[in-house]
């Protein structure tokens, strides 16, 4: 039996954190939609509000909507440009992670895409952070993790980041 291009998906979730790191994520779901199913896979992009557990989950956060709206809509828009669709979905959660795996699983996707942001790590440092670690252990698809690239003269890891080490 062949198996099927691991680069074409029919739905992908992009996790967009409004962090620098989202605009990659978005070109990447682009081009590889691009060329797969000739142009006609959806992507899914999510935002979370992470809610403190202090907090009513349903809490009315006004500034959190506009800002996470405002990022939903600039990656609908980079999408639109490219002559492609996107869904945009905002949630509300205790855990980022989470809701980004239990969004993929309810739209039956099968792929997701998160960004990594370049840190400043040191030995002690969650390297990949709680977000990225969460969905590659219990995501029930294919996961792309983007980091962005370090920029020159910009200082790099000092040590092994402790979360590879438990992946």
């Amino acid at each position: 039996m062949a198996e099927a291009n691991p680069f074409i998906f029919r739905r992908a979730v992009v996790a967009l954190s409004g962090d620098t790191v989202d605009n990659a994520c978005v070109r990447l779901a682009i081009e590889t939609a691009r060329h797969g199913h000739g142009g006609n896979a959806e992507i899914v992009g999510v935002h979370v509000i992470q809610v403190a557990w202090s907090m009513a989950l349903d809490v009315d956060n006004a500034s959190e909507y506009d800002k996470s709206q405002y990022i939903l809509d600039a990656a609908d828009q980079s999408v639109d440009n490219a002559h492609l669709k996107m869904r945009t979905v905002l949630v509300q959660s205790r855990d980022a992670g989470a809701a980004i795996v239990d969004e993929a699983f309810a739209c039956d996707a099968d792929l997701i895409i998160v960004g990594l942001p370049v840190r400043r790590w040191t030995s002690s440092d969650e390297s990949v952070g709680h977000v990225a670690a969460y969905v590659l252990r219990h995501a029930q698809c294919a996961v792309w993790v983007v980091r962005e690239p370090i920029a020159a003269g910009e200082p790099i890891a000092v040590g092994r980041p402790a979360g590879l080490a438990s992946l």
